[in-house]
């Protein structure tokens, strides 16, 4: 059997965890071995390391590389980087998108006060014109006459 070389953690445990030494091997997952002192635990971990590998040949599963854990991280970094700055792009698309409607909406605003105040000053002159045209009609007069012709043309309307 070709001798493979996996690289191992090792961590120390809380006493809540029962104290000592833990060791793990990334690339095989569920393979540790424990002990009182991390050489302890490298050792336990060097005999979980073969018989992991002698299961999984025994069931017939695939036998990861050394160092695939690493690899299989790195690509799920670059895949994660990947998604990342597509969706960055994505929002900076959709920022622009933005800024546009919000320049258009901007100068829609803009001729909208231009037409109020077009509206307004074509209103007032209208106001100024019909006021100058009945005004001798709506002011109260001492003629007789004229408020008989107001009483006259009112009636006529209808």
């Amino acid at each position: 059997m070709n001798e493979r070389f996996y690289p191992a953690v090792v961590v120390e445990l809380s006493e809540e965890d029962g104290g000592g030494f833990a060791a793990y091997a990334p690339d095989l997952p569920g393979c540790m071995g424990d002990g009182n002192s991390p050489v302890e635990s490298l050792s336990d971990l060097q005999d979980a390391v073969r018989e992991w590998i002698d299961e999984a040949v025994r069931l017939e599963r695939e036998v990861p590389a050394p160092g695939s854990a690493l690899h299989s991280k790195n690509d799920q970094y670059r895949e994660l980087i990947e998604l990342v700055e597509k969706q960055d792009r994505a929002l900076q698309s959709q920022s622009d998108i933005i800024g546009e409607q919000g320049d258009l909406l901007e100068r829609q605003g803009r001729l909208i006060d231009e037409l109020h105040s077009m509206t307004r000053q074509i209103l007032d002159a209208a106001q100024s014109q019909a006021r100058s045209r009945f005004d001798p009609w709506l002011e109260p007069r001492q003629s007789a006459n004229r408020s008989f012709a107001l009483a006259a043309v009112i009636t006529n309307h209808h």
